[in-house]
This record gives C-alpha cells, sequence and structure tokens, in this order.
C-alpha cells in the first residue's frame, strides 16, 4: 500500500487506481462496511482498516484531501463501474 497509494507512473499507479477506486466504492456503500479507515489516517498509510460498527466513520485522504464516492451512476456496480477499474 505504501509504494502504490500515491503512485502516478507504471505499475504502482494502475494499483493506485485500483485501490482508490476500490475505497471510493466502500465509501459510497454505507451497508457494507460503517468505519473505513485508510492511507491519512494516523497509523493507517500502510493498509485498510474496515469495520462494522454501529456508528459511521470514513477518514481516508488522497493528497491531503478527503477521498470522495464516486458518482451515484458509478457506485451502482453497472457496467460502467467495471470499465472505471479497467481503465
Amino acid at each position: 500500500m505504501l509504494s502504490h497509494w500515491k503512485a502516478q507512473t507504471g505499475h504502482a499507479a494502475i494499483h493506485a487506481r485500483f485501490l482508490k477506486t476500490l475505497a471510493r466504492r466502500l465509501i459510497a456503500r454505507k451497508d457494507v462496511f460503517r468505519v473505513l479507515l485508510g492511507p491519512g489516517y494516523a497509523g493507517h498509510d500502510n493498509h485498510f482498516h474496515f469495520d462494522m460498527a454501529p456508528f459511521r466513520m470514513v477518514e481516508m485522504y488522497d493528497g491531503g484531501q478527503p477521498l470522495v464516492p464516486p458518482p451515484a451512476s458509478v457506485s451502482s456496480g453497472d457496467a460502467a463501474a467495471a470499465q472505471d477499474v479497467a481503465r
């Protein structure tokens, strides 16, 4: 995770895009995990932390900015969403 999250070139950039797409989609799906911690949150730069807590807490950052879910049409799991990961 450390060598991929911020990558912008090469194979690591493909991994970065995958990790961020995965994180954004999980953030959008409030029925899957309630707590999502990752890069930018203390102690979580090298891994994700997903939890089914009774409260909602999302702390993941990309370039100092909070990671946000994709537009609703992409988070629905349709064919366009699959193409987003393939790019």
